[in-house]
């Protein structure tokens, strides 16, 4: 990876593992006691099911937000489908526009093709938001990105421009 905003979590190991009940209490007391306008999930694919899980059990309590899947963009449309109602907001990012580049610096074949099925599918299921990625050296990339998300998906979706990405990785 060319750059990590999240290394203490991604491979530091710096995270706390959680039970379902555990994650549903978290989830409650965002919820009702902190007064949350949504559950922001942060990468959450690897643990959709328990998520799943935790929000079934709040649901029957009649405790419910909105759900923000924020992730990479690096999604499967079939997992998109089979958790749909984890994401009433997609945040997702448009990251590279060349798979050359995502190979490169994130070790993602098929990133490009992925992150823009990710973006048509949010933009046809969710309320979606898009983070076009200026990475170092790949501004063009992000100027194609841009390009593209406005022929083919609409220039009606809010998007975020973000530059602030500097290599840091280990």
């Amino acid at each position: 990876c060319l750059y990590c905003q999240n290394s203490p979590w991604s491979w530091r190991g710096a995270g706390v593992d959680k039970t379902v009940p555990e994650l549903a209490a978290i989830l409650r007391e965002l919820a009702v006691k902190d007064g949350c306008a949504n559950w922001n999930l942060v990468s959450p694919t690897p643990y959709l099911p328990f998520v799943r899980e935790a929000a079934a059990t709040l649901r029957k309590e009649g405790v419910a937000l909105p759900f923000v899947w924020n992730s990479s963009g690096y999604e499967r449309v079939e997992t998109l489908e089979e958790y749909r109602e984890l994401c009433d907001w997609a945040l997702f990012d448009l990251r590279y526009a060349s798979d050359a580049s995502a190979v490169r610096a994130s070790a993602a074949p098929g990133y490009v093709a992925a992150a823009r099925a990710a973006v048509k599918w949010a933009a046809a299921n969710a309320k979606p938001i898009v983070r076009v990625l200026v990475l170092p050296g790949l501004a063009d990339e992000a100027i194609e990105n841009l390009a593209w998300l406005a022929a083919e998906v609409s220039n009606e979706i809010p998007v975020s421009v973000m530059a602030q990405y500097t290599p840091a990785y280990k």
